[in-house]
Protein backbone atom coordinates (compact mmCIF):
# COMPACT_ATOMS: atom_id res chain seq x y z
CA UNK A 1 0.00 0.00 0.00
CA UNK A 2 1.27 3.55 -0.74
CA UNK A 3 0.34 4.41 3.33
CA UNK A 4 3.20 2.39 3.96
CA UNK A 5 6.17 4.27 1.82
CA UNK A 6 8.23 5.51 4.19
CA UNK A 7 12.16 6.34 3.43
CA UNK A 8 13.06 3.13 2.15
CA UNK A 9 16.73 1.63 0.94
CA UNK A 10 15.99 3.67 -2.25
CA UNK A 11 15.05 6.86 -0.67
CA UNK A 12 19.04 8.54 -0.60
CA UNK A 13 18.93 11.10 2.03
CA UNK A 14 22.32 12.06 0.51
CA UNK A 15 20.73 13.67 -2.55
CA UNK A 16 21.10 17.34 -2.84
CA UNK A 17 17.47 18.20 -3.32
CA UNK A 18 14.75 15.71 -1.85
CA UNK A 19 11.24 16.83 -3.53
CA UNK A 20 8.05 14.49 -1.65
CA UNK A 21 5.40 13.74 -4.22
CA UNK A 22 2.88 16.72 -4.58
CA UNK A 23 0.27 13.66 -4.83
CA UNK A 24 0.81 11.74 -2.24
CA UNK A 25 -1.49 12.62 0.24
CA UNK A 26 -0.07 11.72 3.34
CA UNK A 27 3.62 14.00 3.07
CA UNK A 28 3.46 15.04 6.81
CA UNK A 29 4.23 11.04 7.36
CA UNK A 30 7.61 11.18 5.34
CA UNK A 31 9.12 13.79 7.30
CA UNK A 32 9.77 12.45 10.54
CA UNK A 33 11.14 9.30 8.86
CA UNK A 34 13.48 11.95 6.75
CA UNK A 35 14.36 13.51 9.43
CA UNK A 36 15.13 10.23 11.16
CA UNK A 37 17.14 8.89 8.70
CA UNK A 38 19.40 12.22 8.43
CA UNK A 39 22.27 12.86 11.06
CA UNK A 40 22.23 16.45 10.04
CA UNK A 41 20.40 19.20 12.42
CA UNK A 42 16.88 19.98 10.61
CA UNK A 43 15.60 23.78 10.00
CA UNK A 44 12.09 23.71 9.17
CA UNK A 45 9.83 26.66 6.88
CA UNK A 46 6.92 26.70 5.62
CA UNK A 47 5.92 29.03 3.06
CA UNK A 48 2.57 30.84 4.87
CA UNK A 49 0.87 32.76 1.73
CA UNK A 50 0.53 31.75 -1.90
CA UNK A 51 2.69 33.98 -4.38
CA UNK A 52 5.50 34.63 -1.45
CA UNK A 53 8.12 36.49 -3.67
CA UNK A 54 12.13 34.92 -2.93
CA UNK A 55 12.95 38.09 -0.78
CA UNK A 56 10.08 37.07 1.72
CA UNK A 57 11.28 33.77 1.45
CA UNK A 58 14.79 34.95 2.50
CA UNK A 59 12.95 36.40 5.80
CA UNK A 60 11.22 33.51 6.44
CA UNK A 61 14.46 31.07 6.08
CA UNK A 62 16.30 34.07 8.82
CA UNK A 63 13.84 33.75 11.20
CA UNK A 64 13.83 30.18 11.36
CA UNK A 65 17.51 29.84 11.76
CA UNK A 66 17.40 32.52 14.50
CA UNK A 67 14.88 30.84 16.20
CA UNK A 68 15.55 26.88 15.30
CA UNK A 69 19.32 27.39 15.50
CA UNK A 70 20.41 30.84 16.91
CA UNK A 71 22.16 31.58 13.57
CA UNK A 72 21.85 35.00 12.33
CA UNK A 73 21.43 35.27 8.59
CA UNK A 74 22.63 38.53 7.01
CA UNK A 75 20.91 41.46 5.90
CA UNK A 76 20.10 41.98 2.13
CA UNK A 77 20.78 45.07 0.85
CA UNK A 78 18.02 46.80 -1.50
CA UNK A 79 20.18 45.66 -4.51
CA UNK A 80 21.02 42.41 -3.92
CA UNK A 81 19.85 39.59 -6.41
CA UNK A 82 18.51 36.26 -5.82
CA UNK A 83 21.78 34.67 -7.26
CA UNK A 84 24.05 36.80 -4.72
CA UNK A 85 21.41 35.87 -1.70
CA UNK A 86 21.67 32.25 -2.42
CA UNK A 87 25.37 32.76 -2.57
CA UNK A 88 25.61 34.14 0.78
CA UNK A 89 22.83 31.30 2.69
CA UNK A 90 25.83 28.87 1.10
CA UNK A 91 28.39 30.23 2.72
CA UNK A 92 26.61 29.79 6.22
CA UNK A 93 24.95 26.29 5.36
CA UNK A 94 29.08 25.72 4.36
CA UNK A 95 29.82 26.73 8.46
CA UNK A 96 26.24 25.13 9.65
CA UNK A 97 25.49 21.99 7.76
CA UNK A 98 21.78 20.59 8.05
CA UNK A 99 18.69 19.83 6.33
CA UNK A 100 16.66 22.44 5.12
CA UNK A 101 12.75 21.47 4.76
CA UNK A 102 10.90 23.51 2.92
CA UNK A 103 6.90 23.34 3.16
CA UNK A 104 4.02 24.42 1.23
CA UNK A 105 6.42 25.46 -1.06
CA UNK A 106 3.70 25.18 -4.16
CA UNK A 107 2.74 28.97 -1.86
CA UNK A 108 5.78 30.11 -3.07
CA UNK A 109 6.18 32.22 -6.40
CA UNK A 110 7.84 29.90 -8.61
CA UNK A 111 9.37 32.00 -10.93
CA UNK A 112 11.25 34.20 -8.44
CA UNK A 113 11.88 31.38 -5.96
CA UNK A 114 13.23 28.81 -8.35
CA UNK A 115 15.58 31.48 -9.01
CA UNK A 116 16.72 32.05 -5.56
CA UNK A 117 16.56 28.13 -4.57
CA UNK A 118 17.99 26.95 -8.35
CA UNK A 119 21.42 29.61 -7.60
CA UNK A 120 21.16 27.61 -3.90
CA UNK A 121 21.32 24.32 -5.00
CA UNK A 122 23.77 24.80 -7.95
CA UNK A 123 26.28 25.32 -5.28
CA UNK A 124 24.81 23.68 -1.95
CA UNK A 125 27.74 22.72 0.09
CA UNK A 126 27.88 18.52 -0.36
CA UNK A 127 27.29 18.27 3.40
CA UNK A 128 23.74 20.24 3.45
CA UNK A 129 20.32 19.09 1.96
CA UNK A 130 17.05 20.50 0.86
CA UNK A 131 13.75 19.09 1.12
CA UNK A 132 10.71 20.55 -0.55
CA UNK A 133 7.00 19.46 0.34
CA UNK A 134 4.22 20.73 -0.83
CA UNK A 135 0.95 20.14 -3.46
CA UNK A 136 2.47 21.02 -6.71
CA UNK A 137 5.38 19.62 -8.88
CA UNK A 138 7.92 21.95 -8.74
CA UNK A 139 8.56 22.78 -12.56
CA UNK A 140 10.06 25.62 -13.01
CA UNK A 141 12.69 24.64 -10.76
CA UNK A 142 13.76 21.72 -12.16
CA UNK A 143 14.95 23.08 -15.45
CA UNK A 144 17.41 25.46 -13.90
CA UNK A 145 19.14 22.89 -11.75
CA UNK A 146 22.85 21.97 -13.20
CA UNK A 147 23.04 18.24 -14.10
CA UNK A 148 25.41 17.30 -11.34
CA UNK A 149 22.40 18.09 -8.67
CA UNK A 150 21.36 14.86 -7.56
CA UNK A 151 17.95 14.91 -6.91
CA UNK A 152 15.13 12.41 -5.12
CA UNK A 153 11.80 12.30 -6.30
CA UNK A 154 9.56 10.39 -3.75
CA UNK A 155 7.32 8.15 -3.36
CA UNK A 156 7.36 6.40 -7.11
CA UNK A 157 4.21 4.18 -7.70
CA UNK A 158 3.13 4.18 -11.02
CA UNK A 159 0.16 1.75 -9.96
CA UNK A 160 -1.05 3.79 -7.52
CA UNK A 161 -0.55 6.68 -9.70
CA UNK A 162 2.26 8.65 -8.46
CA UNK A 163 4.77 9.59 -11.63
CA UNK A 164 8.15 10.59 -11.83
CA UNK A 165 7.34 13.90 -13.65
CA UNK A 166 11.61 14.30 -14.73
CA UNK A 167 10.81 11.26 -16.89
CA UNK A 168 8.77 12.25 -19.24
CA UNK A 169 9.43 12.05 -23.00
CA UNK A 170 9.86 15.13 -24.86
CA UNK A 171 7.02 15.67 -27.06
CA UNK A 172 4.93 13.23 -25.09
CA UNK A 173 2.67 14.37 -23.03
CA UNK A 174 1.70 12.91 -19.11
CA UNK A 175 -2.18 13.49 -18.85
CA UNK A 176 -3.02 12.29 -15.15
CA UNK A 177 -7.04 12.66 -14.65
CA UNK A 178 -8.72 12.10 -11.54
CA UNK A 179 -12.57 12.19 -11.89
CA UNK A 180 -13.47 11.17 -8.25
CA UNK A 181 -14.25 14.35 -6.45
CA UNK A 182 -14.86 17.27 -8.01
CA UNK A 183 -12.20 16.32 -10.55
CA UNK A 184 -8.67 17.16 -11.33
CA UNK A 185 -6.37 17.50 -14.04
CA UNK A 186 -2.55 17.43 -14.58
CA UNK A 187 -0.37 17.95 -17.17
CA UNK A 188 3.50 16.95 -16.79
CA UNK A 189 3.06 17.42 -13.30
CA UNK A 190 1.34 20.62 -13.36
CA UNK A 191 -2.01 20.67 -12.69
CA UNK A 192 -4.15 22.41 -15.16
CA UNK A 193 -6.13 26.19 -13.42
CA UNK A 194 -10.08 26.86 -13.81
CA UNK A 195 -11.54 25.61 -16.82
CA UNK A 196 -13.38 27.97 -19.47
CA UNK A 197 -16.66 27.17 -18.23
CA UNK A 198 -18.71 23.89 -17.63
CA UNK A 199 -19.07 22.89 -20.97
CA UNK A 200 -15.52 22.42 -21.73
CA UNK A 201 -14.63 20.67 -18.37
CA UNK A 202 -17.71 18.31 -18.85
CA UNK A 203 -16.71 17.33 -22.90
CA UNK A 204 -12.98 16.85 -21.65
CA UNK A 205 -13.96 13.94 -19.05
CA UNK A 206 -16.68 12.93 -21.26
CA UNK A 207 -13.74 11.66 -24.20
CA UNK A 208 -11.50 10.69 -21.07
CA UNK A 209 -14.07 8.38 -19.43
CA UNK A 210 -15.62 6.86 -22.44
CA UNK A 211 -12.03 6.98 -24.51
CA UNK A 212 -13.52 5.62 -27.81
CA UNK A 213 -16.53 7.88 -28.62
CA UNK A 214 -18.09 8.53 -32.08
CA UNK A 215 -19.42 12.24 -32.84
CA UNK A 216 -23.34 10.83 -32.49
CA UNK A 217 -22.64 9.73 -29.17
CA UNK A 218 -20.99 13.12 -28.21
CA UNK A 219 -24.54 15.05 -30.04
CA UNK A 220 -26.51 12.69 -28.06
CA UNK A 221 -24.93 13.12 -24.80
CA UNK A 222 -24.20 16.70 -25.25
CA UNK A 223 -26.29 18.32 -28.00
CA UNK A 224 -29.38 16.35 -28.17
CA UNK A 225 -31.92 19.28 -29.32
CA UNK A 226 -30.02 21.15 -31.41
CA UNK A 227 -29.99 20.80 -35.26
CA UNK A 228 -26.47 18.89 -36.35
CA UNK A 229 -25.29 22.00 -38.22
CA UNK A 230 -25.27 24.12 -34.57
CA UNK A 231 -24.03 21.14 -32.67
CA UNK A 232 -21.02 20.79 -35.13
CA UNK A 233 -20.53 23.97 -34.54
CA UNK A 234 -20.32 24.44 -30.64
CA UNK A 235 -18.58 21.22 -30.57
CA UNK A 236 -15.46 22.40 -32.37
CA UNK A 237 -15.61 25.57 -30.04
CA UNK A 238 -15.88 23.59 -27.14
CA UNK A 239 -12.84 21.22 -28.56
CA UNK A 240 -10.93 24.41 -29.08
CA UNK A 241 -11.22 25.44 -25.67
CA UNK A 242 -10.36 21.88 -24.27
CA UNK A 243 -6.76 22.33 -26.41
CA UNK A 244 -6.64 26.07 -25.25
CA UNK A 245 -7.12 24.58 -21.23
CA UNK A 246 -4.80 21.73 -21.47
CA UNK A 247 -1.94 23.14 -24.17
CA UNK A 248 -2.73 20.16 -26.73
CA UNK A 249 -5.50 18.20 -29.10
CA UNK A 250 -6.46 15.49 -27.04
CA UNK A 251 -8.25 13.47 -29.46
CA UNK A 252 -7.46 12.46 -33.22
CA UNK A 253 -10.27 11.54 -35.43
CA UNK A 254 -9.99 7.98 -37.32
CA UNK A 255 -12.45 5.50 -38.51
CA UNK A 256 -15.36 7.22 -37.65
CA UNK A 257 -14.67 7.82 -34.06
CA UNK A 258 -12.83 10.24 -31.79
CA UNK A 259 -9.94 8.61 -29.50
CA UNK A 260 -7.00 9.84 -27.20
CA UNK A 261 -4.26 10.98 -29.06
CA UNK A 262 -1.56 8.72 -29.79
CA UNK A 263 1.26 11.30 -28.42
CA UNK A 264 -0.69 11.66 -24.72
CA UNK A 265 0.08 8.80 -21.98
CA UNK A 266 -3.09 9.23 -20.24
CA UNK A 267 -3.33 7.83 -16.19
CA UNK A 268 -6.77 7.98 -15.47
CA UNK A 269 -7.81 7.06 -12.03
CA UNK A 270 -11.04 5.44 -12.79
CA UNK A 271 -9.57 2.97 -15.12
CA UNK A 272 -7.14 1.93 -12.43
CA UNK A 273 -9.57 1.68 -9.94
CA UNK A 274 -11.71 -0.65 -11.87
CA UNK A 275 -8.96 -2.07 -13.02
CA UNK A 276 -7.89 -2.65 -9.53
CA UNK A 277 -11.12 -4.22 -8.46
CA UNK A 278 -11.69 -6.55 -11.77
CA UNK A 279 -8.11 -8.45 -10.89
CA UNK A 280 -8.83 -9.03 -7.27
CA UNK A 281 -11.31 -11.41 -8.11
CA UNK A 282 -9.62 -14.91 -8.81
CA UNK A 283 -6.38 -13.96 -6.96
CA UNK A 284 -5.30 -15.23 -3.80
CA UNK A 285 -6.17 -13.05 -0.31
CA UNK A 286 -2.94 -11.45 0.03
CA UNK A 287 -2.43 -9.91 -3.56
CA UNK A 288 -6.77 -9.39 -3.19
CA UNK A 289 -5.80 -7.04 -0.16
CA UNK A 290 -3.54 -5.44 -1.91
CA UNK A 291 -5.49 -4.56 -4.97
CA UNK A 292 -8.50 -3.87 -3.29
CA UNK A 293 -6.46 -1.66 -0.66
CA UNK A 294 -5.21 0.34 -4.02
CA UNK A 295 -8.75 0.69 -5.46
CA UNK A 296 -10.35 2.10 -2.20
CA UNK A 297 -7.51 4.31 -1.94
CA UNK A 298 -8.33 5.85 -5.92
CA UNK A 299 -11.67 6.28 -4.65
CA UNK A 300 -11.56 10.20 -3.30
CA UNK A 301 -15.37 10.50 -3.68
CA UNK A 302 -18.30 9.77 -5.97
CA UNK A 303 -17.34 10.13 -9.61
CA UNK A 304 -17.60 13.97 -11.13
CA UNK A 305 -20.00 15.96 -8.25
CA UNK A 306 -21.43 18.76 -10.00
CA UNK A 307 -21.75 17.49 -13.34
CA UNK A 308 -25.42 16.60 -13.61
CA UNK A 309 -25.48 15.11 -17.21
CA UNK A 310 -26.89 11.58 -17.68
CA UNK A 311 -24.34 10.02 -18.52
CA UNK A 312 -21.75 11.03 -15.60
CA UNK A 313 -24.94 10.43 -13.06
CA UNK A 314 -24.75 6.95 -14.48
CA UNK A 315 -20.88 6.25 -14.47
CA UNK A 316 -21.34 7.83 -10.85
CA UNK A 317 -24.12 5.25 -9.27
CA UNK A 318 -22.07 2.64 -11.34
CA UNK A 319 -18.29 3.42 -9.84
CA UNK A 320 -20.15 3.69 -6.53
CA UNK A 321 -21.32 0.12 -6.51
CA UNK A 322 -17.91 -0.96 -7.09
CA UNK A 323 -16.93 0.82 -4.85
CA UNK A 324 -19.12 -0.57 -2.24
CA UNK A 325 -18.20 -3.99 -3.42
CA UNK A 326 -14.06 -2.89 -2.84
CA UNK A 327 -15.14 -1.73 0.51
CA UNK A 328 -16.86 -5.40 1.13
CA UNK A 329 -14.30 -7.27 -0.57
CA UNK A 330 -12.18 -6.37 2.02
CA UNK A 331 -14.31 -7.30 5.25
CA UNK A 332 -14.99 -10.28 4.31
CA UNK A 333 -10.53 -10.73 3.31
CA UNK A 334 -10.30 -8.93 6.87
CA UNK A 335 -12.49 -11.50 8.45
CA UNK A 336 -11.14 -15.04 6.58
CA UNK A 337 -7.99 -13.61 8.42
CA UNK A 338 -10.39 -13.09 11.95
CA UNK A 339 -8.86 -9.46 11.92
CA UNK A 340 -12.41 -8.75 12.97
CA UNK A 341 -12.03 -5.15 13.65
CA UNK A 342 -10.97 -4.08 10.34
CA UNK A 343 -13.88 -6.39 8.95
CA UNK A 344 -16.56 -4.47 11.20
CA UNK A 345 -15.20 -1.40 10.25
CA UNK A 346 -14.86 -2.29 6.19
CA UNK A 347 -18.61 -3.56 6.36
CA UNK A 348 -19.46 0.17 8.53
CA UNK A 349 -18.10 2.07 5.36
CA UNK A 350 -19.67 0.12 2.83
CA UNK A 351 -23.33 0.20 4.51
CA UNK A 352 -22.47 4.12 5.50
CA UNK A 353 -22.98 3.95 1.40
CA UNK A 354 -25.76 1.82 0.88
CA UNK A 355 -27.13 1.32 3.86
CA UNK A 356 -30.09 -0.56 2.62
CA UNK A 357 -27.81 -3.54 1.92
CA UNK A 358 -28.76 -6.62 4.08
CA UNK A 359 -26.17 -8.77 3.25
CA UNK A 360 -23.66 -6.62 4.38
CA UNK A 361 -26.17 -5.60 7.53
CA UNK A 362 -26.24 -9.23 8.30
CA UNK A 363 -22.25 -9.85 8.10
CA UNK A 364 -21.83 -6.87 10.70
CA UNK A 365 -24.38 -8.08 12.96
CA UNK A 366 -23.01 -11.60 12.77
CA UNK A 367 -19.48 -10.01 13.85
CA UNK A 368 -21.03 -8.13 16.28
CA UNK A 369 -22.12 -11.27 17.78
CA UNK A 370 -18.74 -12.88 17.82
CA UNK A 371 -17.81 -10.34 19.24
CA UNK A 372 -20.56 -10.45 22.24
CA UNK A 373 -21.50 -6.81 20.63
CA UNK A 374 -25.52 -7.35 20.68
CA UNK A 375 -26.27 -4.12 21.33
CA UNK A 376 -24.20 -2.84 18.07
CA UNK A 377 -25.55 -5.60 16.37
CA UNK A 378 -29.57 -4.15 17.22
CA UNK A 379 -28.34 -1.14 16.23
CA UNK A 380 -27.13 -1.90 12.65
CA UNK A 381 -30.69 -3.51 12.44
CA UNK A 382 -31.94 -0.76 13.44
CA UNK A 383 -30.17 1.72 10.90
CA UNK A 384 -31.32 -1.13 7.97
CA UNK A 385 -35.00 -1.04 8.70
CA UNK A 386 -34.98 2.92 8.63
CA UNK A 387 -32.98 2.45 5.14
CA UNK A 388 -35.03 0.26 3.78
CA UNK A 389 -38.40 1.79 4.54
CA UNK A 390 -37.14 5.05 2.95
CA UNK A 391 -36.31 3.07 -0.06
CA UNK A 392 -38.98 0.76 -0.61
CA UNK A 393 -41.44 2.13 2.14
CA UNK A 394 -41.66 -1.37 3.83
CA UNK A 395 -40.32 -2.73 6.56
CA UNK A 396 -40.00 -6.63 5.30
CA UNK A 397 -36.99 -8.36 5.97
CA UNK A 398 -35.03 -11.30 5.04
CA UNK A 399 -35.65 -14.03 7.38
CA UNK A 400 -32.16 -15.06 8.18
CA UNK A 401 -31.45 -11.08 9.11
CA UNK A 402 -34.21 -11.28 11.36
CA UNK A 403 -33.22 -14.34 13.02
CA UNK A 404 -29.75 -12.90 13.90
CA UNK A 405 -31.97 -10.34 15.14
CA UNK A 406 -33.65 -13.06 17.61
CA UNK A 407 -30.07 -14.07 19.01
CA UNK A 408 -29.27 -10.47 19.51
CA UNK A 409 -32.09 -9.87 21.47
CA UNK A 410 -31.62 -13.13 23.19
CA UNK A 411 -27.96 -12.48 24.43
CA UNK A 412 -28.85 -9.01 25.59
CA UNK A 413 -31.80 -10.18 27.55
CA UNK A 414 -29.44 -12.66 29.58
CA UNK A 415 -27.92 -11.26 32.81
CA UNK A 416 -24.76 -10.19 32.80
CA UNK A 417 -21.82 -12.79 34.47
Amino acid sequence: MVTHFGLDAQANVSSALIVLHPNFRSQYTLLPNLLERSDLTPHYVAVPTPQTEWRELWLLLAHAFQEQADIALPKLAANTTAQKAAQQLNQVLAAHPCLLVIDAFDHANQESCSTFLAALLNHLPKSCHVALAGRAWCAELIPKLAPTVEILFYPVQEAAMLFDYRTVSNGRKLLEVYAHGQGRVVVNGVAVGKWDGHLPRALFHFFVDRGLVTRDEVFENFWATLRTKEATNVFHVTKRKIYDMIGFDLTTYTSGYYRIASDVDLRYDTATFLDCVQRSDGVDDDEALTLLNRAVSLYRGDFLRGITAEWAATRRANLRNQYVEALSGLARLHERAERYQSAMNFYARAMSIQPFREDLARSLMLLHLKQEQPKRALEVLERLETAVVRQTGVSKLDKRTLELAAKARSALAKPAR
